[in-house]
């Protein structure tokens, strides 16, 4: 994994009081207020690397998804960084049948916030999903529906 000094443009906080960006609606994604999602919400921890251009250089940071939807994703990562760009996100589900190689899922995306997390001792990242490459929409869609949705969630579709 990469650590960024925080003078390479990156917004670094040390806070954690401090969310660095809202949603545009007002609603708190730290805390959930307002809850507008649109999909259901899966309680799955597959890894994920979340890759983006710097100045002409390739940056990737390594986690784990928390929260996942077809909508988006949270991801646990040991630092805390926030690019107003989109940044590429790869999706790595388990395999289907054990020994075969995971599919990587492909995914443009734009960070909503970052959080430190108190209870997982690093950083929380909201990632909107804007593209999927290929199939990766299908694939992820099949991936999800052998899953339960996380407690609670009653509504939203996908």
């Amino acid at each position: 994994m990469l650590k960024m000094p925080p003078d390479d443009g990156i917004t670094l906080t040390d806070s954690p009081d401090i969310i660095l960006e809202f949603d545009g609606l007002g609603n708190d994604p730290a805390i959930g207020k307002n809850e507008l999602r649109h999909y259901k919400r899966f309680h799955l921890g597959w890894k994920v690397a979340i890759v983006y251009e710097l100045r002409g250089e390739t940056h990737t940071f390594h986690g784990r998804t928390h929260d996942l939807s077809m909508g988006g994703t949270c991801v646990y990562t040991d630092y805390n960084f926030f690019i107003g760009s989109p940044v590429k996100v790869l999706l790595a589900p388990p395999p289907h049948v054990p020994g075969e190689p995971p599919k990587v899922i492909e995914i443009s995306a734009r960070m909503v916030y970052t959080v430190l997390s108190i209870n997982n001792l690093g950083f929380r990242i909201g990632l909107k999903f804007l593209r999927f490459k290929g199939n990766g929409r299908k694939l992820l869609q099949r991936t999800l529906a052998k899953h339960a949705p996380a407690p609670g969630w009653s509504r939203g579709i996908g």
